[in-house]
């Protein structure tokens, strides 16, 4: 379990790898910035925590900022009131069918997606999915590709400011249900 700390005035250049149990922490004035290869983060890891009050960023690729993929037992959480930015996706999370377990993911900061979605968790499945868009959060992208869109199993979004939601059929059925 490891604590990974990007400090302000700091800029990590490399991929960083968020394991199992491990939480990363980006404090204002630091960085994770890659150019021309992605992910910026990966998270490989079911039960991780990344708090990001900086910057994470890719350039000059089409990956995702923020990625990752997961089985098993999952609890994830992800706070985000700094920056998020990709040419394309800027956040991807998905998993394999029978994940289970919680995912909560709050944004009070700028996430920007590109020319891809801001946030794609459309193939994230967990027992429980939390999506919140505080006051302040702006998700967004420069393309015609959805804002958000949501896993599986979401139990509740909250948005505050957003460009444009797309839910799949069985997400909309399962919260209409």
């Amino acid at each position: 379990m490891a604590r990974i700390k990007v400090r302000d005035g700091e800029t990590v250049t490399t991929e960083t790898i968020v394991g199992a149990g491990d939480s990363l922490a980006v404090a204002v004035g630091g960085a994770i910035a890659r150019s021309g290869g992605s992910p910026a983060v990966r998270i490989t890891g079911a039960n991780a925590t990344v708090r990001n009050d900086g910057d994470i960023s890719v350039t000059g690729a089409n990956g995702a900022a923020l990625l990752g993929s997961f089985s098993g037992t999952l609890d994830l959480t992800i706070r985000n009131s700094g920056d998020i930015s990709a040419q394309s996706v800027a956040v991807s999370l998905s998993s394999t069918t029978g994940t289970n377990g919680t995912v909560r993911f709050t944004n009070s900061g700028a996430i920007n997606g590109g020319a891809g979605n801001a946030v794609a968790m459309r193939d994230l499945r967990a027992t429980s999915i939390t999506i919140i868009n505080a006051e302040g959060g702006v998700i967004t992208n420069a393309g015609t590709s959805d804002v958000l869109r949501p896993g599986h199993d979401l139990s509740l979004i909250h948005i505050s400011q957003l460009s444009l939601i797309h839910i799949s059929e069985p997400t909309r059925h399962a919260l209409l249900s």
